[in-house]
């Protein structure tokens, strides 16, 4: 813990040190992988043994004041109805760390007995915490000592809200520990999550609102659910106030999602295992459930779904053409579209390949397209490597079902490919490249109303993080050490927002038209000009957009190509039969 206030409290900074020191104890011993979602459940057992102790000694102390004897004050303390969560004897912090030697088998009795004491908010959560491939891999003796260092780590970490410097604290740093597990995942962790810049990203294009009901069709570990939920934060928003639905058709990655919710405290979340296309999220009476927001970052690209059963659907989501059998990215985007109400907004990554094919994917385009339907608001193109160990490059697209007046008829395309700094490229986008493409989305490619654009959203950025200033000062008790150090938190909040600013500033001074950035186009112009490809650069470049053919010059490429990787398969192989 940090700091010299009469109560040490943890930062962001110092949680998520404590957290990835939890994942680093594993990893000198075993992949940290294997024991991911059992991290969670212990963090979640940790905070809700902290949450239950507390309100036990709050409770027994109100009781005894009140004339109660001992006896009588512990039965009302221990009493269920006293509790957001009812953590059972065999599950209680204490017994654990006595357990030295049992670690495996106190702890699944203990998820097991907590699960069974809190039946409806834990139903199914702890199913998929596994600890049987710790012990095959470690052995059981090494796998309890183990589990029992983890154990000792955090008991030492206090986990109620007063121990943190803010509300979003913990939040936060759970964050942080998901996304060092992906890093150390590689290519694996798109499996489970998407990179949080760029959810961060979809979730500031479609601008949450308290009240809404919104969704991410293949949910993952619940990285996209969580930015809806940090949004509405950020926004001096209560994030209690959104409706979530997620689905995801892996059981163990559902679990993490699940856990992940837990965590962060919202109530109304609604989770589904499953597959969205054939077996997608539906309403008490069995039809489609529609949303007000949905963002998606589905599996690139898409060789193995459920065409078949696509040819005869159910709810006439594919009735502008079934994708190709290979490659079926473009069936989420119509999921997406059908799971919108008449007013719903979806942001979906989807591989470049998607924009421009041929076939029935252009069918597909041309009826999102066509001027009765006009639900294709924006193409935004990303550049490659800013997925966890993926270099396939991809676009943001953004359906509208009801878009402004003024933006009828026409996309927006902005092409962010060549316009991401060296440095963001390493990093992952960073805030003043999220400032330039929301702005740029705002402004729908004018560059008269970019500036206009930009400040507003400055505006909201500065005074968001004055209100969320003003209700910690509030929530905070008569402690001067840590009303100062909320007071600096915030001004290093402030400081960061500055260097962004500053960064975007001097960007949006080199580019005050746009030119190479963003450009918009006409449906008709999409139609004649462009046979409805949607690749971002062929309109924000200003290339010519008809390349002659000439077929002999290409065929000798195609050899030459072939012949090259006929070389290089033959210079392996000698390598190969050299090193035996």
């Amino acid at each position: 813990m940090e700091g010299k206030m009469s109560n040490p409290v943890f930062t962001v900074e110092s949680l998520s040190a404590q957290f990835i020191a939890a994942v680093d104890l594993m990893r000198a011993e075993i992949d940290p992988l294997l024991l991911r979602n059992h991290l969670l459940a212990l963090i979640f057992l940790k905070r809700v043994s902290d949450e239950f102790q507390a309100r036990y000694d709050t409770v027994y102390a109100r009781e005894l004041a009140r004339g109660s004897a001992e006896s009588e004050a512990a039965s009302i303390a221990g009493d269920p109805d006293e509790h957001r969560f009812f953590v059972p004897p065999e599950a209680r912090w204490p017994l654990l760390l006595a357990a030295q030697d049992t670690c495996v088998h106190a702890l699944a009795t203990a998820y097991a007995a907590l699960a069974q004491r809190n039946p409806i908010p834990l139903m199914g959560v702890f199913n998929q915490i596994h600890l049987d491939a710790a012990v095959k891999d470690l052995g059981l003796a090494a796998t309890n000592a183990l589990l029992y260092r983890l154990l000792q780590h955090f008991d030492a970490v206090k986990l109620l809200p007063q121990h943190f410097l803010t509300g979003e604290v913990f939040h936060q740093a759970l964050a942080h520990v998901l996304n060092y597990f992906a890093q150390l995942a590689g290519k694996r962790a798109g499996d489970f999550a998407s990179p949080p810049a760029i959810m961060r990203l979809l979730v500031e294009l479609l601008q949450p609102q308290e009240g809404m009901r919104v969704c991410d069709p293949v949910c993952g570990a619940g990285g996209g659910l969580a930015a809806f939920r940090q949004y509405l934060a950020e926004h001096a928003g209560n994030p209690q106030n959104l409706s979530l639905y997620g689905e995801e058709l892996e059981a163990e990655t559902l679990a993490l999602c699940q856990l992940q919710m837990l965590l962060h405290g919202l109530a109304d979340v609604h989770l589904k295992l499953g597959d969205t296309l054939g077996d997608p999220i539906l309403d008490e009476e069995g039809r489609l459930m529609t949303f007000d927001l949905l963002l998606a970052h589905p599996p690139m690209p898409l060789t193995n779904w459920n065409f078949e059963e696509a040819l005869h659907d159910s709810w006439q989501r594919f009735a502008d053409g079934v994708p190709p059998q290979k490659r079926g990215d473009l069936a989420f985007v119509q999921h997406a579209l059908a799971a919108l109400n008449q007013r719903g907004r979806a942001a979906i990554i989807v591989p470049h390949g998607a924009l421009f094919r041929t076939g029935v994917e252009k069918d597909i385009r041309a009826a999102l397209l066509h001027p009765q339907r006009d639900v294709i608001e924006a193409v935004i193109g990303l550049p490659s490597g800013l997925g966890y160990g993926a270099s396939l490059p991809f676009a943001v697209l953004i359906l509208n079902r009801s878009k402004p007046k003024s933006r009828h008829g026409k996309v927006l395309f902005i092409d962010a490919a060549s316009r991401i700094e060296l440095k963001s490229m390493q990093q992952g986008l960073q805030e003043a490249d999220i400032l330039k493409l929301v702005a740029a989305y705002r402004a729908f490619g004018s560059a008269d109303k970019m500036v206009s654009a930009f400040e507003q959203l400055m505006r909201e950025r500065r005074d968001n993080l004055a209100k969320l200033q003003q209700r910690e000062l509030e929530n905070c008790a008569a402690d001067a050490d840590r009303k100062q150090a909320l007071i600096d938190y915030f001004e290093a909040r402030r400081q960061a927002l500055a260097q962004a600013e500053d960064r975007a500033r001097n960007w949006l001074a080199q580019n005050r038209n746009l030119t190479g950035f963003a450009a918009v186009a006409t449906l008709r112009e999409i139609e004649t000009r462009h046979d409805f490809n949607l690749m971002f650069s062929r309109y924000v470049s200003g290339e010519p957009v008809v390349r002659k053919l000439d077929i002999a010059a290409d065929l000798k490429a195609l050899r030459d190509m072939e012949m090259q990787r006929q070389e290089a398969e033959d210079e392996m192989d000698r390598l190969l039969a050299e090193w035996g």
